[in-house]
Formats: C-alpha cells, sequence, structure tokens
C-alpha cells in the first residue's frame, strides 16, 4: 500500500512499536486460535498507515476506520456465499461497495481490500467478521484516543472522476482475466488498493512507480520463501 500520498511523516518509534505489537497480536490470536481467517493483511497495512504514517486521508473522518472496513467486509462475506461464478462475485462486491461509500461521500482505500478479500481467501467463517470489526474498532480507537487526528479537516473525498478510473481498470482486470482464463489472478486486495492510491497522487512518476513495484515484488517474495 502507499500510506505517504498525503501524509505528514512522523516516524516516531512508538507509533512503530504500537503497529508492531497490533500486528503481533493480530497473528497470536490466529495461531492460538487455530483460524487463518483471523490474520488480516489489510488492517496490518492501516495499522502503519493510521498510527505510523498518519495518512491525511485516512484520518480525516475517524468514525469511518471502523464503519467502511467493517461494512464491506460483510457486502463481500454474503455475496462469497452466494452460488454464483468467482469473477461476478468481485464484479457485484465493486460496485456495492463504491454504492456504500457514494452514500457516505467518503473513500477508504483499505475498506476496498476487506470487500474484496473474504472472496478471494474464500472465507466461509464468521470469525472473518469479528476479527473485521475488533481489528478496525482498535485502530479506529487508537486514533481517537491519542488524538491523531488533530488539525485534520473532516470533509468528504469521492471523487467521481477517479472512482470511475478506478473501476474501469479494476473491470479490465477481470475481463482480461477471464479472457486468458486465469481467474485466481483477477484481482490481488494489495494491488487494487495501490491502483487508488496512486490515482490520488498529485504525481505520479516513473521512480515512483518502480519503488512500488520493487516493493510490492519484496514482500510478496519474502512470504513465498517463509
Amino acid at each position: 500500500m502507499n500510506p505517504m500520498s498525503h501524509a505528514k511523516t512522523i516516524l516516531s518509534p512508538k507509533s512503530y512499536l504500537a503497529a508492531f505489537v497490533f500486528i503481533v497480536l493480530m497473528v497470536a490470536a490466529a495461531y492460538g486460535l487455530n483460524d487463518r481467517e483471523i490474520i488480516l493483511p489489510e488492517m496490518a497495512a492501516m495499522a502503519v498507515g493510521l498510527w505510523v504514517y498518519r495518512d491525511k486521508q485516512w484520518l480525516n473522518q475517524p468514525d469511518k476506520i471502523f464503519i467502511l472496513p467493517s461494512l464491506t467486509a460483510v457486502i463481500g462475506f454474503c455475496i462469497n456465499l452466494m452460488p454464483i461464478s468467482y469473477l461476478f462475485k468481485l464484479v457485484l462486491v465493486l460496485c456495492a461497495m463504491l454504492l456504500v461509500m457514494r452514500m457516505f461521500n467518503y473513500i477508504l482505500p483499505p475498506a476496498l481490500a476487506t470487500g474484496f478479500l473474504p472472496i478471494v481467501t474464500q472465507a466461509y467463517e464468521i470469525s472473518f467478521l469479528i476479527s473485521i470489526f475488533a481489528t478496525s474498532f482498535i485502530l479506529m480507537l487508537g486514533v481517537v484516543l491519542f488524538k491523531l487526528n488533530q488539525g485534520v479537516e473532516r470533509k468528504g473525498n469521492f471523487d467521481r472522476r477517479k472512482i470511475g478510473v478506478y473501476a474501469s481498470i479494476t473491470l479490465i482486470g477481470f475481463a482480461l482475466a477471464a479472457i486468458f482464463k486465469i481467474e485466481a489472478m483477477a484481482l490481488i486486495p494489495p494491488i487494487t488498493v495501490v491502483v487508488y492510491e496512486s490515482l490520488n497522487m498529485m504525481m505520479y512518476s516513473l521512480k515512483m512507480c518502480l519503488k512500488q513495484v520493487a516493493m510490492l515484488t519484496l514482500s510478496i517474495s519474502m512470504a513465498v520463501l517463509m
């Protein structure tokens, strides 16, 4: 992800420690309960984006830190239970999420991923939703209690033009996956967030593109090797 797009960089050791402890506890809970659906990559990314880098675009409406990921996760979870094709599920989730965000006049990029996540990971256990609710609430609580949004103007950020471009890119990805019969590659949750975040950047250079490719490739390579 790219939480640096509108961020005031505050690389406090305490912030790093808080995010690290949050992620470790999430993994420990998954291990202790023997439930892989409790491990939520997007919540780990949100912990870093909210608590460490403090992205203004993610902080300007703290209540949405809990509300939007929870709503999109419920949407994705329910659609995943439908007896329809994988790609059709993704299309339905995309449309439903954008409709909900239009109603709130607010986009929280990680919430796009939490909507797709239950379909991509084939999550059928209610523990998935419980973990989304719990972790997003903790993240919101951290922002409110420590006033991480202090001085950040509360405003909507739903940009129809950017959303139109994002939806078009995503749907083209679905179409290409169907044409080449690689449905499993139709959508990768972290990548879909990077796409939206990139559209929000005031300037998007080749250097930034290469950095994103390098970081994403490095992180997935480490995961595969481990």
